[in-house]
Protein backbone atom coordinates (compact mmCIF):
# COMPACT_ATOMS: atom_id res chain seq x y z
CA UNK A 1 0.00 0.00 0.00
CA UNK A 2 2.95 2.32 1.37
CA UNK A 3 4.71 1.87 -2.12
CA UNK A 4 1.27 2.19 -3.96
CA UNK A 5 1.28 6.04 -2.45
CA UNK A 6 4.67 6.78 -3.18
CA UNK A 7 4.23 5.72 -6.67
CA UNK A 8 0.99 7.74 -6.79
CA UNK A 9 3.01 10.87 -5.58
CA UNK A 10 5.98 9.98 -8.49
CA UNK A 11 3.50 10.40 -10.97
CA UNK A 12 2.00 13.20 -9.49
CA UNK A 13 5.39 15.04 -9.20
CA UNK A 14 6.43 13.94 -12.70
CA UNK A 15 3.15 15.06 -14.13
CA UNK A 16 3.14 18.69 -12.34
CA UNK A 17 6.57 18.97 -13.81
CA UNK A 18 5.13 18.36 -17.05
CA UNK A 19 2.31 20.95 -16.64
CA UNK A 20 4.89 23.35 -15.21
CA UNK A 21 7.25 22.85 -18.24
CA UNK A 22 4.23 23.19 -20.86
CA UNK A 23 3.29 26.33 -18.98
CA UNK A 24 6.30 27.59 -19.36
CA UNK A 25 6.77 27.33 -22.94
CA UNK A 26 3.36 28.98 -23.51
CA UNK A 27 4.56 31.93 -21.41
CA UNK A 28 7.48 31.91 -23.47
CA UNK A 29 5.64 32.13 -26.52
CA UNK A 30 2.49 33.99 -25.86
CA UNK A 31 4.74 37.02 -24.42
CA UNK A 32 2.18 38.11 -21.91
CA UNK A 33 3.66 41.19 -20.30
CA UNK A 34 4.97 42.13 -23.63
CA UNK A 35 9.17 41.75 -22.78
CA UNK A 36 11.39 38.79 -23.34
CA UNK A 37 14.94 37.29 -24.21
CA UNK A 38 15.55 34.31 -26.31
CA UNK A 39 19.39 33.12 -26.21
CA UNK A 40 21.37 30.28 -28.07
CA UNK A 41 24.51 29.60 -28.14
CA UNK A 42 24.32 28.00 -31.69
CA UNK A 43 25.74 24.14 -30.45
CA UNK A 44 22.21 24.23 -28.81
CA UNK A 45 19.35 23.63 -30.21
CA UNK A 46 16.52 27.07 -28.96
CA UNK A 47 12.76 26.48 -29.99
CA UNK A 48 13.10 29.82 -31.13
CA UNK A 49 15.79 31.00 -32.77
CA UNK A 50 17.16 28.84 -35.58
CA UNK A 51 20.39 27.45 -36.53
CA UNK A 52 22.58 29.06 -38.92
CA UNK A 53 21.94 28.39 -42.66
CA UNK A 54 22.81 27.28 -45.40
CA UNK A 55 25.28 23.97 -43.80
CA UNK A 56 27.17 24.54 -47.30
CA UNK A 57 28.26 27.85 -45.47
CA UNK A 58 28.90 26.93 -41.87
CA UNK A 59 31.80 24.63 -40.78
CA UNK A 60 32.76 23.77 -37.11
CA UNK A 61 31.11 20.77 -34.85
CA UNK A 62 28.28 23.00 -33.78
CA UNK A 63 28.33 24.44 -37.59
CA UNK A 64 28.82 28.00 -35.89
CA UNK A 65 31.71 28.88 -37.78
CA UNK A 66 30.90 31.34 -41.20
CA UNK A 67 32.95 30.42 -43.91
CA UNK A 68 30.66 31.66 -46.64
CA UNK A 69 28.47 34.55 -47.33
CA UNK A 70 25.91 35.20 -46.46
CA UNK A 71 24.26 33.23 -43.83
CA UNK A 72 20.65 33.43 -42.19
CA UNK A 73 18.72 32.30 -38.97
CA UNK A 74 15.02 32.95 -37.88
CA UNK A 75 13.19 34.32 -35.01
CA UNK A 76 10.23 32.28 -34.16
CA UNK A 77 7.85 33.77 -32.43
CA UNK A 78 3.67 33.52 -31.85
CA UNK A 79 3.31 37.21 -31.78
CA UNK A 80 4.33 40.42 -33.20
CA UNK A 81 6.21 42.84 -31.60
CA UNK A 82 7.59 46.35 -31.56
CA UNK A 83 11.68 46.48 -31.61
CA UNK A 84 13.91 44.15 -30.89
CA UNK A 85 17.44 44.36 -29.73
CA UNK A 86 19.82 41.72 -31.22
CA UNK A 87 23.48 40.76 -29.58
CA UNK A 88 25.72 38.88 -31.32
CA UNK A 89 28.77 37.52 -29.67
CA UNK A 90 31.38 36.57 -32.14
CA UNK A 91 35.42 35.68 -33.18
CA UNK A 92 36.57 36.60 -36.43
CA UNK A 93 40.03 35.85 -38.80
CA UNK A 94 40.08 40.32 -39.24
CA UNK A 95 40.88 39.63 -42.74
CA UNK A 96 37.11 40.32 -44.08
CA UNK A 97 36.71 44.00 -44.06
CA UNK A 98 33.03 44.09 -43.39
CA UNK A 99 30.46 42.28 -40.75
CA UNK A 100 27.10 43.24 -41.23
CA UNK A 101 23.91 41.77 -39.24
CA UNK A 102 20.19 42.48 -41.08
CA UNK A 103 16.71 42.36 -40.53
CA UNK A 104 14.08 40.73 -43.60
CA UNK A 105 11.85 44.18 -44.50
CA UNK A 106 9.53 42.71 -47.23
CA UNK A 107 8.26 40.16 -48.69
CA UNK A 108 10.51 40.64 -51.71
CA UNK A 109 13.58 39.56 -49.69
CA UNK A 110 15.30 43.30 -48.99
CA UNK A 111 17.57 43.25 -45.77
CA UNK A 112 17.76 46.41 -43.65
CA UNK A 113 21.54 45.65 -42.73
CA UNK A 114 23.35 47.55 -39.80
CA UNK A 115 26.76 47.26 -39.05
CA UNK A 116 28.60 44.59 -36.53
CA UNK A 117 31.94 45.43 -37.57
CA UNK A 118 34.10 47.34 -40.03
CA UNK A 119 37.86 47.00 -40.17
CA UNK A 120 38.57 49.82 -42.82
CA UNK A 121 37.29 52.38 -39.94
CA UNK A 122 38.74 50.05 -37.40
CA UNK A 123 42.35 50.63 -39.03
CA UNK A 124 41.97 54.03 -38.90
CA UNK A 125 44.52 56.61 -36.65
CA UNK A 126 41.93 59.75 -37.70
CA UNK A 127 40.87 62.37 -35.31
CA UNK A 128 37.30 61.08 -34.34
CA UNK A 129 34.37 63.10 -32.75
CA UNK A 130 31.32 61.18 -31.68
CA UNK A 131 27.69 62.73 -30.46
CA UNK A 132 24.68 60.80 -30.14
CA UNK A 133 25.47 57.24 -32.00
CA UNK A 134 26.94 59.44 -34.91
CA UNK A 135 30.96 59.19 -35.46
CA UNK A 136 33.24 61.64 -37.89
CA UNK A 137 36.43 60.68 -38.43
CA UNK A 138 38.91 63.31 -39.73
CA UNK A 139 42.15 62.27 -41.51
CA UNK A 140 43.16 66.14 -40.16
CA UNK A 141 40.96 67.70 -37.66
CA UNK A 142 39.32 70.66 -39.05
CA UNK A 143 35.72 70.60 -37.49
CA UNK A 144 35.05 70.78 -33.64
CA UNK A 145 31.82 69.28 -33.51
CA UNK A 146 29.71 66.78 -35.90
CA UNK A 147 27.11 69.98 -35.99
CA UNK A 148 29.50 72.36 -37.85
CA UNK A 149 30.68 69.11 -40.29
CA UNK A 150 27.18 68.69 -41.09
CA UNK A 151 26.76 72.91 -42.00
CA UNK A 152 30.01 73.59 -43.69
CA UNK A 153 29.87 70.36 -45.52
CA UNK A 154 33.10 69.91 -47.53
CA UNK A 155 33.90 69.32 -51.16
CA UNK A 156 31.61 65.81 -51.69
CA UNK A 157 34.48 63.74 -53.34
CA UNK A 158 36.23 64.16 -50.18
CA UNK A 159 33.61 62.32 -48.06
CA UNK A 160 32.53 58.92 -47.16
CA UNK A 161 29.57 57.87 -45.31
CA UNK A 162 28.99 54.24 -43.70
CA UNK A 163 25.36 53.53 -42.74
CA UNK A 164 24.83 57.29 -42.82
CA UNK A 165 22.52 59.38 -44.94
CA UNK A 166 23.66 62.69 -46.07
CA UNK A 167 21.40 64.82 -48.28
CA UNK A 168 21.61 64.72 -52.01
CA UNK A 169 23.64 66.84 -53.63
CA UNK A 170 20.69 68.23 -55.58
CA UNK A 171 22.09 70.54 -57.31
CA UNK A 172 24.35 70.05 -60.98
CA UNK A 173 26.83 73.16 -61.81
CA UNK A 174 26.04 75.00 -64.86
CA UNK A 175 23.58 71.83 -66.06
CA UNK A 176 21.73 72.85 -69.14
CA UNK A 177 18.95 70.54 -70.96
CA UNK A 178 19.50 69.76 -74.13
CA UNK A 179 15.83 69.40 -74.75
CA UNK A 180 16.48 65.95 -76.61
CA UNK A 181 14.20 63.19 -76.19
CA UNK A 182 16.72 59.94 -74.73
CA UNK A 183 15.27 56.65 -75.35
CA UNK A 184 16.31 53.63 -73.60
CA UNK A 185 15.43 50.20 -75.57
CA UNK A 186 17.26 47.75 -73.35
CA UNK A 187 14.36 45.66 -71.43
CA UNK A 188 14.93 45.37 -68.04
CA UNK A 189 13.65 43.25 -65.85
CA UNK A 190 11.89 43.62 -61.68
CA UNK A 191 11.77 46.68 -60.06
CA UNK A 192 14.66 49.66 -59.82
CA UNK A 193 15.03 53.66 -59.20
CA UNK A 194 16.38 56.38 -61.03
CA UNK A 195 18.03 59.49 -60.06
CA UNK A 196 17.05 62.46 -63.29
CA UNK A 197 17.02 66.23 -62.64
CA UNK A 198 15.24 68.91 -64.13
CA UNK A 199 15.70 72.88 -64.29
CA UNK A 200 13.32 74.72 -66.22
CA UNK A 201 11.78 72.33 -67.96
CA UNK A 202 9.01 69.80 -67.93
CA UNK A 203 9.42 66.08 -65.66
CA UNK A 204 8.37 63.94 -69.04
CA UNK A 205 9.19 59.86 -68.66
CA UNK A 206 7.13 57.47 -70.59
CA UNK A 207 7.69 53.60 -69.90
CA UNK A 208 6.72 50.71 -71.64
CA UNK A 209 5.67 47.48 -70.10
CA UNK A 210 4.66 43.87 -70.80
CA UNK A 211 4.25 40.98 -68.45
CA UNK A 212 6.19 37.20 -69.17
CA UNK A 213 3.76 35.61 -66.54
CA UNK A 214 5.98 33.05 -65.11
CA UNK A 215 4.24 33.37 -61.58
CA UNK A 216 0.95 33.00 -60.07
CA UNK A 217 0.28 36.15 -58.83
CA UNK A 218 -1.22 39.36 -59.30
CA UNK A 219 1.33 41.93 -60.74
CA UNK A 220 0.41 45.28 -60.40
CA UNK A 221 2.46 48.18 -61.71
CA UNK A 222 3.58 51.38 -60.18
CA UNK A 223 5.73 54.49 -60.55
CA UNK A 224 6.43 56.72 -57.84
CA UNK A 225 8.00 59.91 -57.90
CA UNK A 226 10.38 61.39 -54.69
CA UNK A 227 11.88 64.90 -54.62
CA UNK A 228 13.86 64.81 -50.53
CA UNK A 229 12.42 61.36 -49.86
CA UNK A 230 8.78 62.44 -49.89
CA UNK A 231 6.34 61.01 -52.20
CA UNK A 232 4.96 64.03 -54.87
CA UNK A 233 3.40 61.50 -57.03
CA UNK A 234 2.36 58.16 -58.24
CA UNK A 235 0.91 56.51 -61.06
CA UNK A 236 -0.44 52.97 -61.40
CA UNK A 237 -1.25 49.65 -63.95
CA UNK A 238 -3.23 47.46 -62.66
CA UNK A 239 -2.57 44.01 -63.66
CA UNK A 240 -3.27 42.42 -66.86
CA UNK A 241 -5.64 39.84 -65.33
CA UNK A 242 -3.79 36.58 -65.82
CA UNK A 243 -2.38 35.23 -62.61
CA UNK A 244 -1.64 31.96 -64.22
CA UNK A 245 1.72 31.03 -64.73
CA UNK A 246 1.27 30.83 -68.62
CA UNK A 247 4.16 31.97 -69.13
CA UNK A 248 2.69 33.75 -72.31
CA UNK A 249 4.00 37.70 -72.93
CA UNK A 250 1.16 40.11 -72.92
CA UNK A 251 0.83 43.11 -75.30
CA UNK A 252 2.75 46.05 -74.44
CA UNK A 253 1.26 48.29 -72.02
CA UNK A 254 1.90 52.40 -71.47
CA UNK A 255 2.60 54.43 -68.08
CA UNK A 256 3.05 58.27 -68.46
CA UNK A 257 5.19 60.23 -65.86
CA UNK A 258 4.29 63.62 -67.09
CA UNK A 259 4.59 67.26 -64.28
CA UNK A 260 5.52 70.34 -64.96
CA UNK A 261 6.24 73.42 -62.69
CA UNK A 262 8.62 71.69 -60.59
CA UNK A 263 11.28 73.15 -58.51
CA UNK A 264 15.06 72.55 -59.80
CA UNK A 265 16.60 69.77 -58.02
CA UNK A 266 17.22 65.57 -58.32
CA UNK A 267 14.19 63.76 -58.62
CA UNK A 268 13.96 59.73 -57.89
CA UNK A 269 11.26 57.44 -59.60
CA UNK A 270 10.80 54.13 -58.12
CA UNK A 271 9.37 51.37 -60.38
CA UNK A 272 7.44 48.95 -58.37
CA UNK A 273 7.10 45.65 -59.79
CA UNK A 274 7.45 41.82 -59.45
CA UNK A 275 9.92 40.03 -61.45
CA UNK A 276 7.24 39.20 -63.97
CA UNK A 277 7.37 42.78 -65.54
CA UNK A 278 9.87 44.06 -67.65
CA UNK A 279 10.15 47.30 -69.03
CA UNK A 280 10.39 47.29 -72.70
CA UNK A 281 11.47 51.07 -73.19
CA UNK A 282 12.00 54.33 -71.49
CA UNK A 283 11.97 57.61 -73.07
CA UNK A 284 12.15 60.51 -71.51
CA UNK A 285 13.17 64.29 -72.26
CA UNK A 286 15.84 64.38 -69.18
CA UNK A 287 19.44 64.65 -69.15
CA UNK A 288 19.88 62.17 -66.43
CA UNK A 289 19.03 58.86 -66.05
CA UNK A 290 21.17 57.06 -63.11
CA UNK A 291 19.91 53.82 -62.12
CA UNK A 292 20.67 53.71 -58.36
CA UNK A 293 22.33 50.61 -57.09
CA UNK A 294 20.94 47.66 -59.40
CA UNK A 295 19.91 47.28 -63.10
CA UNK A 296 18.96 43.63 -64.27
CA UNK A 297 19.20 43.61 -68.14
CA UNK A 298 16.23 40.84 -70.17
CA UNK A 299 16.91 39.87 -73.70
CA UNK A 300 17.40 42.81 -75.64
CA UNK A 301 18.56 40.78 -78.76
CA UNK A 302 21.78 42.32 -79.02
CA UNK A 303 23.88 42.47 -82.41
CA UNK A 304 26.78 44.84 -80.70
CA UNK A 305 28.60 45.15 -77.27
CA UNK A 306 25.97 46.45 -74.41
CA UNK A 307 28.28 49.28 -72.49
CA UNK A 308 27.33 50.61 -69.10
CA UNK A 309 28.65 52.71 -66.86
CA UNK A 310 29.08 53.23 -63.21
CA UNK A 311 30.66 55.18 -60.24
CA UNK A 312 30.61 52.15 -58.03
CA UNK A 313 33.47 50.90 -56.33
CA UNK A 314 32.66 47.25 -56.36
CA UNK A 315 30.59 46.26 -59.19
CA UNK A 316 29.00 42.86 -58.55
CA UNK A 317 27.70 40.54 -61.60
CA UNK A 318 25.27 37.44 -61.61
CA UNK A 319 23.10 35.42 -64.34
CA UNK A 320 20.18 33.56 -63.00
CA UNK A 321 20.72 32.03 -66.71
CA UNK A 322 22.71 29.57 -68.33
CA UNK A 323 21.94 31.52 -70.93
CA UNK A 324 23.49 34.58 -69.54
CA UNK A 325 27.24 32.88 -68.60
CA UNK A 326 29.93 34.81 -70.38
CA UNK A 327 32.99 36.66 -69.74
CA UNK A 328 32.50 40.52 -69.15
CA UNK A 329 34.54 43.31 -69.27
CA UNK A 330 34.94 45.78 -66.76
CA UNK A 331 37.74 48.83 -67.77
CA UNK A 332 39.11 46.11 -70.35
CA UNK A 333 39.62 43.46 -67.27
CA UNK A 334 37.82 40.18 -67.61
CA UNK A 335 35.43 38.88 -65.02
CA UNK A 336 34.63 35.30 -66.06
CA UNK A 337 30.64 34.81 -65.09
CA UNK A 338 30.67 31.02 -65.14
CA UNK A 339 28.40 30.05 -62.69
CA UNK A 340 24.88 30.87 -62.69
CA UNK A 341 23.57 31.84 -59.38
CA UNK A 342 26.82 32.97 -58.13
CA UNK A 343 27.54 36.87 -57.64
CA UNK A 344 31.21 37.76 -59.04
CA UNK A 345 32.65 41.46 -57.94
CA UNK A 346 35.45 43.50 -59.16
CA UNK A 347 36.59 46.18 -57.13
CA UNK A 348 37.31 49.55 -59.17
CA UNK A 349 39.02 52.76 -57.89
CA UNK A 350 38.19 54.43 -61.18
CA UNK A 351 35.92 57.16 -60.86
CA UNK A 352 33.64 56.13 -63.77
CA UNK A 353 34.17 52.31 -64.52
CA UNK A 354 33.05 51.12 -68.31
CA UNK A 355 31.36 47.58 -67.93
CA UNK A 356 30.52 45.39 -71.62
CA UNK A 357 29.65 42.50 -72.17
CA UNK A 358 27.28 40.15 -74.99
CA UNK A 359 24.65 38.82 -73.81
CA UNK A 360 21.64 39.75 -71.55
CA UNK A 361 20.22 38.23 -68.35
CA UNK A 362 22.57 40.00 -66.42
CA UNK A 363 22.38 41.44 -63.10
CA UNK A 364 24.50 44.43 -62.18
CA UNK A 365 24.93 45.37 -58.45
CA UNK A 366 27.08 48.41 -56.82
CA UNK A 367 27.39 51.03 -54.47
CA UNK A 368 26.40 53.61 -56.67
CA UNK A 369 24.54 54.80 -59.86
CA UNK A 370 24.83 53.01 -63.56
CA UNK A 371 23.71 54.65 -66.60
CA UNK A 372 23.82 53.88 -70.56
CA UNK A 373 25.75 57.07 -71.05
CA UNK A 374 28.37 58.66 -69.39
CA UNK A 375 26.93 61.95 -69.87
CA UNK A 376 23.43 60.70 -68.14
CA UNK A 377 25.33 59.79 -65.27
CA UNK A 378 25.00 61.57 -61.98
CA UNK A 379 24.73 60.44 -58.30
CA UNK A 380 23.73 62.89 -55.55
CA UNK A 381 24.79 60.41 -53.22
CA UNK A 382 28.30 60.48 -51.00
CA UNK A 383 30.70 57.41 -51.44
CA UNK A 384 29.98 54.24 -49.47
CA UNK A 385 32.19 52.31 -47.40
CA UNK A 386 32.52 49.01 -48.94
CA UNK A 387 34.80 46.23 -48.22
CA UNK A 388 36.51 47.42 -51.43
CA UNK A 389 37.20 50.97 -50.29
CA UNK A 390 40.56 52.14 -50.45
CA UNK A 391 40.80 55.44 -48.56
CA UNK A 392 43.67 56.55 -50.22
CA UNK A 393 43.45 55.86 -53.57
CA UNK A 394 39.86 57.84 -53.44
CA UNK A 395 41.26 60.77 -52.06
CA UNK A 396 38.89 60.92 -48.92
CA UNK A 397 39.60 63.12 -45.84
CA UNK A 398 36.14 62.43 -43.78
CA UNK A 399 33.85 60.00 -42.86
CA UNK A 400 30.39 59.74 -41.17
CA UNK A 401 29.09 56.82 -39.64
CA UNK A 402 26.46 55.17 -36.82
CA UNK A 403 29.14 52.56 -36.48
CA UNK A 404 30.31 51.53 -33.26
CA UNK A 405 33.23 49.37 -32.40
CA UNK A 406 32.21 46.09 -30.90
CA UNK A 407 33.33 45.27 -27.41
CA UNK A 408 36.16 42.75 -26.49
CA UNK A 409 35.66 40.38 -23.19
CA UNK A 410 37.73 37.50 -23.05
CA UNK A 411 38.51 37.55 -26.80
CA UNK A 412 34.83 37.45 -27.63
CA UNK A 413 33.55 40.70 -29.32
CA UNK A 414 30.08 41.61 -28.97
CA UNK A 415 27.78 44.28 -30.46
CA UNK A 416 24.21 44.93 -30.20
CA UNK A 417 21.83 46.58 -32.90
CA UNK A 418 18.35 47.48 -32.26
CA UNK A 419 15.77 47.04 -35.18
CA UNK A 420 12.70 48.01 -35.53
CA UNK A 421 10.22 45.64 -36.30
CA UNK A 422 6.64 47.13 -36.71
CA UNK A 423 5.51 46.49 -40.48
CA UNK A 424 8.29 43.93 -40.90
CA UNK A 425 7.83 40.77 -43.21
CA UNK A 426 7.08 37.48 -40.98
CA UNK A 427 6.28 34.27 -42.40
CA UNK A 428 5.40 31.22 -40.79
CA UNK A 429 5.29 33.20 -37.30
CA UNK A 430 9.31 33.65 -38.36
CA UNK A 431 11.30 37.21 -38.96
CA UNK A 432 14.01 36.61 -40.42
CA UNK A 433 17.47 37.71 -40.05
CA UNK A 434 20.59 37.85 -42.29
CA UNK A 435 24.43 37.71 -41.25
CA UNK A 436 26.53 38.92 -44.17
CA UNK A 437 30.53 38.86 -44.37
CA UNK A 438 30.93 40.59 -48.23
CA UNK A 439 33.64 38.32 -49.88
CA UNK A 440 34.06 35.46 -47.64
CA UNK A 441 33.35 32.37 -49.73
CA UNK A 442 33.37 28.60 -48.71
CA UNK A 443 34.97 28.16 -52.41
CA UNK A 444 38.30 29.95 -51.98
CA UNK A 445 42.02 28.51 -50.18
CA UNK A 446 41.16 31.76 -47.89
CA UNK A 447 41.31 30.78 -43.88
CA UNK A 448 38.96 33.55 -43.28
CA UNK A 449 35.74 33.05 -41.01
CA UNK A 450 33.46 34.36 -38.25
CA UNK A 451 32.94 31.90 -35.35
CA UNK A 452 29.23 33.03 -33.98
CA UNK A 453 29.61 32.05 -29.71
CA UNK A 454 25.60 33.58 -29.02
CA UNK A 455 23.20 35.15 -30.09
CA UNK A 456 20.54 36.64 -27.86
CA UNK A 457 17.50 38.62 -28.60
CA UNK A 458 15.20 40.89 -26.47
CA UNK A 459 11.84 42.00 -27.72
CA UNK A 460 9.82 44.44 -26.44
CA UNK A 461 5.88 45.50 -28.08
CA UNK A 462 2.16 45.39 -26.43
CA UNK A 463 0.77 43.70 -23.54
CA UNK A 464 -1.46 40.90 -24.02
CA UNK A 465 -4.04 43.80 -21.74
CA UNK A 466 -2.71 46.68 -24.40
CA UNK A 467 -3.60 44.39 -27.58
CA UNK A 468 -6.66 43.48 -26.21
CA UNK A 469 -7.63 46.75 -25.59
CA UNK A 470 -6.81 48.21 -28.91
CA UNK A 471 -8.76 45.30 -30.40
Amino acid sequence: MSMDKNYLKLRIFLFSLLILAVLFLIYKAVVPFGKITYTTNICDKSLFITQLKPKGRMDGKCQNIIIGDPVYFNLNTQRTFDSAKVMLKYKSSEKNSIIELGLLADQQKNYILKPVANKIINDLNWDKIEANNVALLQREKKFNSIEEFLNNLPDKNEIAVYKYDLPLVAEIQNYQSNGKITTIDKSLRGSYQIYTYIDNEELDWQFNFFDINEGEKADPITVNLYRDNQLIATENLADDGIIEATRVKTDVRNLNLRLSSLPAGIYKIAIVVGNDIITKQITTKQNIVSFINKIWLYENNNTELLTLYTDSSEINARTNSPAGLQKILINNEVLNINETYRQFTRASNFPISEIRFAKDGMVLIGDGVFSFSQKALYNPSYKKITKSTNIDDLNINYIITTYQPAEIIDGWKTQTIKFDLQGKWREDNNYGFIITVPGLSAEDDIDDYVEVGEIKVELEGRTLLEKFLNF
